[in-house]
């Protein structure tokens, strides 16, 4: 018998992706799963060595990460143009995005170095295009000359200075979406200058909801822009 301690497979069958994904009705098409594939066996490898995820299982990868973020074009918001990901991390929600919008035109954003090694590693294995990705902490990030059609943050804390960040990088009409709980909700709308939407609920999870905003246009904006905590 071998003593030799057994490490989790990083093998998934692209069948097993799709019906993963088609049970919260999300469509996707076989080059997408085998893209998935590689991914997953990518984050796996490099997980490894650096710290990206505390989920090793390739069914669970599946329908924690590339779910959850694929859910993003389930919502009201239409998933299109230039989308800033913030605190990417391991590339979610926005590498998944991409590859399921390839028309995306996507912002990574990503202070840790070896984190945006294996986010470069990935865009050019699965040869994404239009993909930036800047390795900087979101508040050292300024408006770019085109500003941001959405903005989105699934890893992140301190929610009203993200908002506050996210409003000064957005086009007229564009959108804020965190994937949060009860109480992350609860914090964003604070934000008054923000109008928060009702929250997209994602589905066979505990309270984990997908919050969506729209920022007021200025004149419609008092000088009261937060509600201090009670």
């Amino acid at each position: 018998m071998s003593t030799k301690e057994s490490t989790p497979s990083s093998s998934i069958s692209a069948k097993d992706i799709r019906a993963s994904l088609e049970s919260l009705d999300l469509a996707v098409r076989n080059q997408f799963c085998e893209q998935v594939r590689t991914y997953i066996e990518l984050l796996l490898r490099w997980n490894r060595r650096i710290s990206l995820t505390s989920i090793t299982s390739p069914e669970e990868i599946v329908r924690t990460h590339f779910a959850e973020s694929l859910l993003a074009i389930k919502t009201v918001v239409k998933v299109h143009g230039r989308l800033a990901d913030v605190g990417t991390g391991a590339g979610f929600p926005g590498i998944p995005l991409k590859m399921f919008v390839p028309s995306l035109r996507l912002t990574l954003i990503e202070p840790n170095a070896k984190k945006c090694a294996f986010l470069a590693e990935v865009v050019r294995t699965l040869e994404l295009k239009d993909v930036e990705i800047i390795q900087k902490r979101y508040e050292d990030v300024r408006r770019p000359d085109i500003p941001y059609d959405i903005v989105m943050a699934r890893a992140l804390g301190q929610f009203l200075e993200f908002a506050e960040w996210a409003e000064s990088v957005l086009a007229p009409g564009g959108h804020i979406m965190v994937w949060t709980g009860p109480d992350g909700r609860l914090e964003l709308e604070r934000r008054k200058s923000v109008k928060w939407l009702v929250p997209f609920v994602i589905p066979q999870t505990k309270h984990r909801l997908i919050v969506i905003g729209e920022p007021r246009p200025q004149e419609n904006v008092s000088r009261e822009t937060f509600e201090p905590a009670s």
